[in-house]
């Protein structure tokens, strides 16, 4: 506790959680966006067509 009291201190946690979240939300949707333009590895392409592939002729039979 600090010398301030009790309610700083819970004043103080909640003004800390109010600003890291959205700054972790903000990194989040930073970081997805940029995992959008990387390319896709060939063999990983490869496996999942083939994957996909598989899906779909369960579906018919």
């Amino acid at each position: 506790m600090s010398a301030a009291g009790p309610l700083l201190d819970t004043f103080s946690a909640a003004s800390l959680h109010c600003r890291v979240h959205p700054e972790t939300y903000r990194n989040t949707v930073e970081g997805t966006g940029r995992a959008e333009h990387v390319e896709m590895a060939a063999e990983m392409k490869a496996r999942l067509r083939s994957l996909l592939l598989d899906e779909l002729r369960r579906g018919r039979s």
